[in-house]
């Protein structure tokens, strides 16, 4: 890829932010985007998981559960909430500032909000804080569901940091994700946030065991 083409890639990639909300010129932006980078069967992928949260709101688990206990997904609304519960899905992480779970009714046993606005990436206290309520809950033997609107960027960036606080790098931990989602889209903030983590992980690590 050529400079023109990295600066007309990086216009259109500014031209789709705040991927959760979007109308059907976003929309149509945003495929031509995906195809450029990911190619015909993420974006494929992609455009079922838009139509799926917004029309069908039914959780689809091979795209969601990246381990066991962990899973990544979007914003649904109380039929695919209740799907989640058959999952036995006890803890929720909310990423989205845009909306409270809380406000559909939905009975989740153990839940964290922590409002981000889409494409921006969680600040390092967000990072802690979520990585913490994710290990408590699965070391409890329950199974997280962390999400944002479209499960595209802020919620894999947590799911990320969770793994990477278990021994991943970065780079491994959104390849973990991608193997399930193949249709994320994690922001440049967002990746780089990660390494920030990471390094701030391995700091903690080295201060735990000294030579």
């Amino acid at each position: 890829m050529n400079d023109t083409q990295k600066t007309n890639l990086a216009a259109l990639e500014h031209a789709t932010e705040r991927e959760a909300s979007m109308g059907v010129g976003k929309f149509f932006r945003l495929l031509g985007l995906r195809l450029l980078t990911q190619g015909l069967k993420a974006t494929v992928l992609w455009m079922a998981n838009v139509f799926n949260r917004k029309l069908i709101d039914r959780p689809i688990r091979s795209q969601c559960q990246v381990t066991e206990q962990l899973f990544v997904g979007p914003q649904f609304k109380q039929r695919g909430w209740r799907q989640l519960q058959a999952w036995g899905i006890s803890g929720v992480v909310n990423l989205r500032r845009e909306f409270d779970d809380r406000s559909l009714g939905v009975d989740i046993p153990h839940y964290l909000h922590l409002p981000i606005t889409d494409d921006d990436p969680p600040t390092m206290e967000d990072l802690q804080q979520g990585v913490a309520f994710i290990k408590h809950e699965i070391e409890s033997g329950g199974k997280v569901y962390i999400h944002c609107g479209a499960g595209v960027g802020r919620a894999p960036t947590m799911a990320a940091a969770y793994l990477i606080s278990q021994g991943d790098t970065p780079a491994q931990a959104i390849d973990r994700i991608r193997a399930v989602r193949s249709f994320i889209r994690l922001t440049r903030v967002q990746r780089e946030q990660l390494q920030r983590y990471h390094a701030l992980v391995n700091r903690h690590e080295a201060v735990a065991t000294p030579d």
